[in-house]
């Protein structure tokens, strides 16, 4: 019979090795939610910037839709692709505002990258696929992929 001190480190270390795992879950989802910002100059490169971009993904009996909070975007700028149950977004964003005060004249510019690759409930299809960009808001709607749709399979006896 195992000593009670024993049994009681025992129960210990398995419940933290579960918070520990729980802790890794969670990261790894908060990692997959944050979405990368290259700057563009090569000064830059060394410094890697972050954001979050606020997504919905939501999954109807036939489609898949996401909308993704990116303002300040021009549609040109915005690249959508799909890749069976992932969707790749990407763009680069390019600003530039001058403002006078007086004799003086400040000019502020900002560029940079990102990309976000966002899991999708199932699988989707590229065809029939639509993407819209109004008021800093990107809607994408995928058709379901019906020929990977799961299906029952009989069991026979052996």
């Amino acid at each position: 019979m195992a000593h009670p001190t024993t049994r009681n480190d025992h129960e210990t270390s398995k419940t933290w090795q579960w918070l520990v795992n729980g802790w890794h879950a969670l990261r790894d989802a908060a990692v997959s939610a944050v979405t990368y910002f290259t700057p563009a100059s090569e000064q830059q490169q060394t410094s890697q910037r972050w954001g979050v971009i606020a997504t919905d993904v939501t999954e109807q009996q036939d489609t898949v839709h996401v909308e993704l909070e990116i303002p300040g975007m021009n549609k040109a700028d915005l690249s959508v692709e799909v890749h069976g149950d992932h969707l790749v977004i990407s763009g680069e964003k390019r600003t530039s505002a001058t403002r006078h005060e007086g004799s003086l004249v400040f000019t502020e510019r900002a560029y940079g990258r990102f990309k976000r690759v966002l899991p999708l409930p199932c699988e989707v299809s590229s065809e029939g696929t639509q993407a819209k960009y109004r008021d800093g808001v990107l809607s994408v709607s995928m058709p379901k992929d019906r020929s990977v749709s799961p299906r029952a399979i009989p069991v026979d006896r052996g």
